[in-house]
């Protein structure tokens, strides 16, 4: 299902955004989806929920998701990848190797040399062991969100072992505590979504 606040944007057509995957990056998306993580249905929802055809800067940080980088990668520009961890940007660097406005692993420091995004999705933080936590680091990506720039989550609802939060309850916090208004949002047996923009 997908819920709209007034004057939210038609969801794109995903057939222009799908990527076409070289040999070398088969066996990482193959992994992915032989996990059963609903990691194809996550990336059509991702680019169906975008507010606007494309996007000059986009950042994905606590990055987790191979699949859903180099997706995401065909919205934008310039996309910076901040993996969550080491096995992480492995997974993501060879997934996005062919794409060379992708950039892995940035440091913080050089994210703060460029411009203000506008784009930023969040889809790693359901491994905060504390909602706390995740209120914090929630708050510290909005300064990052350039005017009329928009902030997408999604999390998967399946339980997984290495989640210490459950997507629902993700939203729910950030609903509660982002200061961004909020435009649309989706919610399905295996995976849920929101959108806001910055005014």
């Amino acid at each position: 299902m997908y819920y709209t606040a007034a004057g939210g944007g038609a969801p794109l057509d995903l057939q222009a955004h799908r990527l076409r995957l070289p040999p070398a990056a088969s066996s990482v998306l193959a992994a992915d989806l032989a996990a059963g993580d609903g990691a194809r249905e996550r990336c059509q929802a991702l680019l169906a929920a975008l507010g606007r055809r494309g996007y000059a800067r986009g950042w994905l940080p606590r990055a987790a998701d191979a699949e859903l980088s180099a997706e995401l990668a065909r919205a934008c520009t310039q996309l910076w990848v901040t993996p969550v961890s080491s096995d992480a940007a492995a997974r993501i660097g060879l997934r996005c190797a062919h794409l060379a406005n992708v950039a892995v692993d940035v440091s913080a420091a050089a994210r703060r040399a460029q411009s203000a995004f506008d784009l930023i999705v969040v889809s790693g933080f359901d491994a905060f062991s504390r909602p706390a936590e995740l209120v914090a680091a929630a708050l510290e990506l909005v300064p990052a969100l350039a005017p009329h720039g928009e902030l997408i989550a999604i999390h998967a609802l399946r339980p997984r072992a290495d989640r210490a939060l459950h997507g629902d309850a993700v939203h729910h916090l950030l609903l509660e505590h982002l200061p961004l208004e909020w435009h649309a949002g989706e919610r399905e047996p295996e995976y849920r979504i929101d959108r806001w923009g910055r005014a």
